[in-house]
């Protein structure tokens, strides 16, 4: 809260500057054809802004997409791809979001934006990081009411998003929600990270593993347990009857691999040992920066609270629920959008020797769950034809009149 009041104030120091360039953006045609993209603050490159910034590069080649990032990893990827790339807070990316048709996030607009940037007037699209289970915290909230404020004294403050997607009528209605945005600004295309989880080969679940082992550890079950984001540092393991050894014997019996990765906010407070046929694998966001790389390969999902299940339920494959903290979790940290039993199709866990017991059963072929999945994941993805990405290139397309230009 402090950091975001400093960061207003000296904005609001900068408000001659501000208002010259605001002006200055008005004024200066827009190229409707330069998409800027970006994500997660400038500092990953990721998530459905990355999927739809190389579904563009790769089939539309009349639209100038460019990359605006903070982080040299990133940078260096990019331009290894072949693709275009600019750091943020560089004199050609603030002239190039001057002439910018749109910018297009997942986070907010420092995804893309610099200081002095946030003062141009331009149209941005929210592709979002995920479906709404939870609610965005108060904080956010607390901070949103402080930005308006400011706002009111300098209009050109808050730009608003120009569109925003979803994934269906239900989870539109949390986005609207979620990012106080009239409702009739939000599309329902689907997600484009989420085109690379219907791409359902063979080549992609192979590559998927190699991405985490080598040939001689690929088991015939990979899972995967993705806790959601919390503040701090959060005990999910030995105060919920955590036993390495007894996890170890049991991915041993039903030849299985667990990778455990946990949110990139947070570091985990367990060790594994390294042993000649380990099972176990902690990752963290360095090891896998993009975990839809690796999801179309797990076979099954372990999780929480994380919007992943929604994607998740597209592949039909087992989810184990481990809501271990639920109580305390709503208590400190937020509130959901819907009962949490409602939306979570699968076993659910109160501790890790439940997590066992179930991953047994789902090994022998105890899934009772796949009626409930398809039932929910209609709810929450209206589309499943691998698609997502032409849907939302065409309605910024339309949005911004390139397509008639054709």
């Amino acid at each position: 809260m402090i950091k975001n009041i400093i960061s207003i104030m000296l904005d609001t120091l900068f408000v001659p500057i501000g208002l010259i360039i605001y002006i200055s953006s008005l004024l200066i045609p827009k190229n409707k054809r330069l998409w800027l993209f970006g994500s997660w603050f400038g500092q990953k490159y990721s998530d459905n802004s990355r999927y739809l910034f190389e579904y563009v590069n790769s089939f539309h080649p009349e639209i100038d997409a460019i990359w605006l990032t903070r982080d040299e990893k990133s940078y260096q990827e990019i331009l290894k791809q072949g693709n275009k790339v600019e750091r943020i807070d560089s004199l050609r990316a603030f002239i190039l979001v001057l002439k910018a048709g749109c910018l297009i996030i997942c986070a907010d607009s420092s995804d893309v934006l610099g200081r002095f940037s946030r003062y141009i007037k331009v149209r941005l699209i929210q592709l979002w990081h995920g479906t709404g289970l939870k609610k965005l915290k108060e904080t956010g909230r607390m901070n949103g009411k402080l930005a308006k404020l400011i706002a009111k004294i300098i209009p050109f403050y808050l730009p608003g998003y120009k569109m925003v997607v979803a994934t269906s009528k239900l989870s539109a209605l949390t986005i609207a929600d979620a990012l106080k945005t009239p409702v009739e600004r939000v599309v329902i295309t689907g997600y484009p990270r989420n085109d690379t989880l219907l791409i359902r080969t063979d080549n992609i679940r192979t590559s998927g593993r190699a991405f985490c082992f080598d040939k001689s550890a690929s088991p015939s079950l990979l899972i995967a347990y993705l806790p959601t984001c919390r503040d701090g540092k959060v005990d999910l393991f030995l105060k919920y009857k955590f036993n390495y050894r007894k996890l170890q014997n049991t991915l041993r019996a039903i030849d299985a691999n667990m990778i455990i990765k946990p949110h990139f906010y947070n570091t985990l407070t367990i060790d594994i040992p390294l042993e000649s046929e380990n099972r176990v694998f902690i990752f963290n966001d360095s090891d896998i920066p993009d975990i839809y790389k690796i999801l179309p390969s797990v076979d099954i999902l372990i999780t929480d609270y994380s919007s992943v299940l929604f994607d998740y339920l597209l592949l039909d494959r087992p989810i184990i629920f481990a809501p271990f903290d639920l109580e305390e979790y709503m208590e400190k940290t937020t509130d959901f959008y819907f009962e949490y039993d409602d939306v979570t199709p699968g076993y659910k866990a109160k501790d890790w020797d439940d997590i066992i017991k179930y991953l047994i059963i789902l090994a022998n072929g105890g899934d009772i769950h796949r009626k409930e999945r398809f039932l929910i994941s209609k709810l929450f993805n209206k589309y499943n034809d691998g698609n997502n990405s032409e849907r939302v290139f065409k309605s910024i397309a339309e949005m911004l009149g390139v397509i008639h230009e054709n």
